[in-house]
């Protein structure tokens, strides 16, 4: 995936420090801990799909799957796979309803393997693909 960077990308050092700083954390937490961590964030992940991004309200009502109910990594397994031609077909329904707020910057893969894909990738984003 090919992600365009302009100089503003560049211009977010206190971005940077901050995921490296967590990178630096993570890699000394304990297996118990870093389960703990990965839950959480598993948790927030699904929990904004939820409430935001109509293509996953609708998938993990489905499915029956409740974020705040997650308790562990393995669980992931139960989780539908984003296939290529499921992002084709819903695109718009993929994009959370507040991604504006994010100043997200369209993307696309290069297409290599088959018609592109685009995408919104906010500074976040942007900074952990740098």
């Amino acid at each position: 995936m090919a992600i365009d960077f302009q100089i503003r990308d560049f211009l977010h050092p206190a971005r940077i420090h901050r995921l490296k700083r967590q990178f630096d954390r993570n890699q000394w937490m304990s297996p118990a801990e870093l389960e703990r961590y990965q839950v959480e964030r598993l948790r927030a992940v699904l929990s904004a799909a939820q409430g935001q991004v109509p293509f996953y309200q609708e998938l993990l009502r489905a499915g029956g799957i409740e974020a705040g109910r997650i308790s562990s990594c393995a669980e992931i397994e139960t989780l539908p796979l984003l296939t290529r031609e499921l992002v084709h077909r819903h695109g718009s329904e993929l994009r959370a309803r507040n991604a504006s707020r994010l100043h997200p910057i369209p993307q696309r893969t290069s297409g290599t393997t088959g018609p592109p894909i685009e995408f919104l990738a906010d500074r976040d984003a942007q900074t952990l693909e740098f």
